[in-house]
């Protein structure tokens, strides 16, 4: 039981790390990246567990430097979403 939730979180982190360095390499910057309410718990419980003293109990998004990571709907058809951040016009 313990090894494969540890798989999972472990899996949700990697998911996530990929798909930022998928957007660093096409040059493209991320705004929020919403996890599925099913892999938003463990991505939660990691970070209670990283960030004790600076989380509440219960929270739906986390800030980061450059991007959000938020608790998605339960209407989801993935598992994540990604929301880039919109260029801007020099001019």
């Amino acid at each position: 039981m313990m090894a494969s939730f540890r798989q999972r979180r472990d899996s949700i982190d990697a998911l996530i790390r990929g798909a930022l360095k998928h957007a660093r390499k096409s040059g493209r910057k991320i705004d929020k990246i919403e996890l599925h309410p099913s892999r938003w718990m463990f991505f939660e419980m990691e970070m209670k567990e990283k960030f004790p003293e600076k989380l509440e109990d219960k929270f739906d998004a986390i800030q980061f430097k450059h991007y959000t990571i938020a608790k998605g709907s339960q209407f989801m058809t993935d598992i994540m979403a990604i929301h880039y951040k919109q260029p801007i016009a020099n001019g």
